[in-house]
């Protein structure tokens, strides 16, 4: 997210939803769980659920400090507020600010941006940067505790699910590695750059690349389960409930695919929903309304039945 020269950035709000597709009441067992104290879409099935009772009164400003450019999603855990901004000269720093004041508590400087929304797991602040590095950095004073060269661009969020990060980056692979130490456990080789942050559930990881496929990956050894071919490239983030795998794609008419998770099969397709808007969208999973909900860009939110 990018807001011109000089980006405002205001104590944030999130509204709870619950996953999966329960008519009037809600599901206490059925939304996924979440790895961390804050990741991004909320889980790492990235249904857009957080752990919030939603909103009680129309809301008001906290807070507000000033930056050059905001350029991830907020992440916020004990207490602190984490987000990346673009600096002068194509710089790049990732800041923290208390949650109650917005003071500022770090910040820590890179040579690129980050487009990395960041993850909070075990006391770590774990994003990827475009000076090709994974970092993570203690989430209480903004030190190194690891760093990991990539060499290419990372703008995907990582993933995070019992001790594995996934992520991935320009240089056409899907990384595994462990939270702690940085240390590689494996990489997927696809055909062209991925934009897409992966998404976890049931241990596969899903994310779609610039090679113009969706891909289904081991999420313990890095094996293909299956892939599916799209006509353009998938870049943005997808959501899994109820053993469907829903994102959207560049194709020519803009659709929203909903996939079976364990094959692969097309469930539906719809055309015309501006559903990936070049990695823009949003898309979440309602248990109260029994819909699949996304925005793309700055439209209004979208809904859909999850049988189509």
């Amino acid at each position: 997210m990018s807001i011109g020269h000089a980006a405002l950035v205001t104590a944030v709000f999130s509204v709870g939803i619950s996953a999966g597709c329960v008519r009037d009441q809600l599901a206490p067992d059925s939304s996924p769980p979440i790895e961390g104290e804050a990741v991004f879409r909320g889980n790492a099935h990235r249904t857009g659920v957080f752990p919030s009772p939603g909103l009680e009164a129309e809301p008001t400003v906290l807070w507000k400090i000033y930056t050059h450019k905001v350029t991830t999603d907020a992440a916020v855990a004990d207490g602190r507020v984490f987000f990346g901004a673009g600096e002068w000269g194509g710089r790049g720093s990732l800041y923290a600010v208390d949650a109650r004041t917005g003071k500022r508590l770090w910040k820590f400087a890179m040579t690129r941006a980050t487009f990395s929304t960041p993850a909070v797991v075990d006391d770590l602040v774990l994003f990827g940067s475009r000076d090709g590095n994974v970092y993570a950095l203690d989430a209480a004073s903004g030190t190194v505790r690891w760093r990991l060269h990539i060499g290419n661009a990372v703008d995907a969020s990582p993933a995070v699910v019992k001790g594995t990060m996934y992520f991935s980056s320009d240089n056409h692979q899907l990384f595994a590695v462990d939270v702690l130490t940085g240390q590689e456990r494996w990489r997927f080789q696809t055909g062209a750059p991925i934009k897409s942050s992966p998404t976890v559930a049931d241990g596969i990881v899903y994310f779609g690349s610039n090679d113009n496929r969706f891909y289904a990956v081991n999420g313990a050894n890095g094996r293909e389960v299956w892939h599916f071919e799209t006509e353009r490239n998938v870049s943005g983030t997808a959501a899994v409930s109820d053993g469907v795998v829903y994102f959207g794609s560049n194709d020519a008419d803009d659709p929203l695919y909903a996939l079976d998770a364990k094959t692969g099969t097309v469930r539906w397709r719809r055309g015309g929903w501006r559903a990936a808007n070049q990695g823009q969208h949003s898309i979440a999973i309602s248990g109260w309304s029994c819909r699949v909900l996304w925005r793309s860009g700055g439209e209004p939110l979208r809904a859909r039945s999850p049988d189509g």
